[in-house]
């Protein structure tokens, strides 16, 4: 589903305000690139290196768990998060 570009663009039709803000995360994902590259030239490589092994990927690990251990936890609950109540209703996303 992540690579299929028609959720995506349902996604844009029927969520115009959500997919604005997802629109301009991109657009700051993508500065950020830059603005690393050009840190990359005043600071080196190696400080640039202990930053995202120490900082950065240890945060994303934990929040990758964190997205996989949410539907788990629901699922065990037998309650359901109200992102999956809204299911086809337009909201873009699909139901599981």
């Amino acid at each position: 589903m992540a690579l299929n570009s028609a959720c995506g663009v349902n996604f844009f039709l029927h969520n115009l305000a959500d997919a604005f803000f997802a629109l301009g995360a991109v657009a700051l994902a993508v500065i950020g690139t830059g603005a690393l590259y050009a840190d990359m030239g005043h600071f080196g490589k190696r400080p640039i290196q202990l930053a995202w092994f120490n900082f950065v990927l240890p945060a994303l690990v934990l929040n990758y768990f964190g997205q996989r251990a949410l539907p788990r936890r629901t699922r065990l609950n037998g309650s359901r998060t109200s992102r999956h109540r809204q299911g086809r209703r337009g909201s873009g996303v699909p139901s599981p």
